[in-house]
């Protein structure tokens, strides 16, 4: 039998009951809180990891875009010659039709003297970059052209030589261009010896720069000749280089 004061007592305590199992529900037990703390560590790190991950490839995916679409031949390849990557410019430079075909093959391969790569690998090797380094590569049908190299070497922790990266410009129309020119001044320079007259190459303030054909007078022939010509020929104007000519000539 339940009297009163029995109910009294099981509605007093009945509150206290349920917030003690509810305190019990919010509150661990003593200890797990430490045996979870390494998984939560393993946890915070896996995301730190993940969010530097994701910085990388997205840093990643705008190098390979620039990689790709700047207008210049760009380039990786191995101490021993293989070819890592190349961007589209470089294919059209070398003229192969896709990736896949130019880097099965050996960088070694590409030039017309392989000792010219060797001589530029020491030479990065010594300084760690080579600038404006001319040389002469092959291109997918055979062909040789002019290119000028930019490169640097990439290393590790240790200073072992991971790869080298570089870049290639066209110079062949250049190469051409000066060989012609230098062709047409050997040719005008034979015509200007076998001249029979004098003649003198002057400048501005009518020093004679350089002359060729009949010795000059005052016994001045060879290579000894004056640094100005003025003063072996008084009566002409001496600012006139045409002056000075004509008397040159007689």
């Amino acid at each position: 039998m339940i009297t009163a004061s029995g109910r009294d007592h099981q509605e007093r305590t009945a509150p206290e009951t349920v917030s003690s199992r509810t305190s019990a529900k919010q509150s661990p037990p003593r200890g797990l809180t430490t045996r979870l703390a390494p998984i939560r560590a393993v946890l915070n790190a896996i995301s730190r990891g993940a969010r530097r991950l994701w910085v990388g490839l997205h840093r990643v995916s705008r190098y390979r875009r620039l990689f790709d679409r700047v207008p210049m031949a760009l380039y990786l390849t191995a101490p021993d010659g293989t070819i890592l990557d190349a961007n589209p410019a470089m294919l059209q430079l070398l003229g192969y039709p896709d990736k896949k075909t130019l880097l099965r093959l050996n960088a070694f391969d590409l030039f017309a003297d392989r000792d010219v790569r060797r001589s530029q690998m020491a030479q990065i090797e010594q300084d760690n970059v080579v600038r404006d380094y001319e040389m002469q590569l092959r291109r997918c049908d055979g062909t040789l052209i002019w290119a000028l190299d930019h490169a640097r070497a990439v290393r590790d922790a240790s200073g072992r030589v991971l790869f080298y990266e570089g870049s290639l410009q066209d110079i062949t129309e250049r190469k051409r261009a000066q060989k012609q020119l230098q062709q047409i001044n050997e040719q005008l320079q034979a015509l200007i010896e076998a001249s029979p007259l004098a003649i003198v190459a002057l400048d501005r303030a009518a020093r004679a720069e350089s002359s060729a054909g009949t010795p000059p007078p005052n016994g001045c022939s060879g290579t000894a000749r004056p640094k100005s010509w003025v003063a072996h020929f008084p009566s002409c104007p001496k600012r006139s280089g045409r002056g000075l000519t004509r008397c040159a000539n007689g």
